[in-house]
C-alpha cells in the first residue's frame, strides 16, 4: 500500500488518550431533552424581553420625525392587557377630542393595527406608524401626525 499522508501521522491518531476535545460521551448528564429544551426557551424568552426592554428605552428618546419614519414600527412588546384597557381609554379620549365623539370603528381600526405591531415582534406583518399615519390622515387631516405621535408615546409610558 501507498504510504499514509503526513496528516493521518499525527499523535492523536496514534494515540487516543492525547485528544484535544473531551468526549461527550463522559459529559455529565444535566438532563432530559425536555428539560434542556424548557432552560433553553427561558432563556431566549428573558433575553427578548431583555431586548424589547433596551429598544423601549432607546425609543422614548426619538424625535417626532424619528416616530413618524417610514420604517417606524410602534414600541415592542404592547402587553395585551395595557393594550386593551389603557390604550384603548387613550385612543377613545384622543377621538372625542378630535372628532367630538367616539367612533367605534375608528377605535377599533386604531387597536386593531396596534395588535398587528405588537403580535409578532416587528416582524414582515408588522405595522408602521407611518402606515397608520396615512390611514388616519383621511379622517384627521393635519391632526394625524399629533395623534400617531402621542399614541406612541402613551404607549412607551406603559
Amino acid at each position: 500500500p501507498p504510504p499514509l499522508p503526513p496528516s493521518f501521522l499525527s499523535e492523536a491518531n496514534r494515540d487516543p488518550n492525547t485528544r484535544k476535545i473531551p468526549r461527550l460521551d463522559n459529559a455529565p448528564i444535566i438532563g432530559s431533552i425536555a428539560q434542556i429544551r424548557a432552560a433553553n426557551q427561558a432563556a431566549d424568552a428573558l433575553m427578548a424581553t431583555a431586548a424589547a426592554s433596551v429598544k423601549r428605552q432607546n425609543m422614548k428618546s426619538w424625535t417626532n420625525e424619528q416616530i413618524l419614519a417610514p420604517d417606524a414600527i410602534f414600541p415592542p412588546s404592547i402587553d395585551p392587557v395595557i393594550l386593551s384597557t389603557t390604550i384603548k381609554e387613550f385612543v377613545e379620549a384622543q377621538i372625542i377630542e378630535y372628532l367630538g365623539e367616539v367612533e367605534g370603528t375608528f377605535v377599533d381600526f386604531v387597536m386593531n393595527h396596534l395588535g398587528k405591531s405588537s403580535g409578532d415582534g416587528g416582524g414582515s406583518s408588522a405595522c408602521t406608524t407611518k402606515a397608520l399615519l396615512d390611514e388616519l390622515s383621511i379622517v384627521l387631516d393635519e391632526d394625524a401626525e399629533t395623534f400617531v405621535v402621542d399614541l406612541f408615546r402613551k404607549i412607551l409610558e406603559d
